[in-house]
């Protein structure tokens, strides 16, 4: 049977073949209640069946189905690539410092794996060093004191290191223990067979301090335009070495 219920001056008319005159959905059993409170003008409440809209002060439309749209998608928060991260220190924004420079060295990976990482010959190696200063070894690990020759400024750079090599995978890490002007400094040193050679591979990232003379963006040039200079200087050591090697 058909029912009207008045509140208000809004009416709404519903199928009222449930036993206990509450209105549910088509294909629904009995009983199954499946409206809600809304909120109509006049600050009053009636009863609303989920899932259809009904047109206020009007009786004569039929109740509509409302199709449901497609599910939000929820907002999500993505943090920024690791090279691009910022914090704050005080007023100054520090961000992630990296480089990655490569040299092909046309000789055997032992001979080039062997002299790069012969620390306390690094003077010989590497135009920049006056001298290498091994002060511990541990297993796999050493720790060593760097000093630098004199600036253009006639200043003296040193600082203590440690590198843990790992030959079997050709790979070797590094970390600054005395970081100096910087945060951090973290170092990869990787190497693999190339051709009739030797792929040599450094990678570095580090961050300046607040106070630091140069900021990241001057050190990450100043890093790489040094770092070119050096692998081209060790490639031309170590070919004229394995040539030696081979006439010997």
């Amino acid at each position: 049977m058909n029912r009207e219920r008045n509140r208000g001056h809004d009416r709404l008319r519903i199928l009222d073949d449930d036993p206990h005159g509450h209105p549910r959905r088509k294909g629904g059993s009995p009983g199954d209640c499946a409206y809600r409170h809304h909120r109509v003008q006049d600050g009053r409440h009636r009863p609303r069946l989920t899932g259809f809209s009904v047109a206020r002060g009007r009786t004569d439309i039929p109740l509509r189905r409302r199709t449901p749209g497609p599910a939000r998608r929820p907002h999500i928060r993505r943090h920024r690539d690791a090279g691009q991260r910022q914090s704050r220190e005080g007023s100054r924004a520090v961000s992630v410092g990296r480089t990655e420079n490569s040299v092909f060295i046309k000789a055997d990976p032992d001979l080039v794996w062997e002299r790069t990482n012969d620390v306390a010959n690094w003077p010989d190696l590497f135009t920049e060093y006056a001298s290498a200063e091994i002060l511990e070894r541990r297993g796999r690990t050493v720790r060593f004191r760097l000093t630098m020759h004199p600036d253009e400024n006639g200043t003296v750079w040193s600082w203590v290191s440690e590198r843990t090599v790992d030959a079997e995978q050709r790979r070797v890490t590094a970390v600054r223990v005395e970081p100096g002007p910087f945060q951090y400094m973290n170092i990869e040193w990787t190497y693999a067979a190339e051709g009739d050679g030797t792929r040599m591979r450094w990678t570095q990232e580090f961050a300046m301090r607040p106070d630091a003379p140069i900021d990241d963006a001057g050190m990450t040039e100043r890093i790489n335009a040094n770092t070119r200079i050096q692998m081209d200087i060790i490639r031309g050591k170590l070919e004229r070495a394995a040539a030696e090697a081979v006439r010997s």
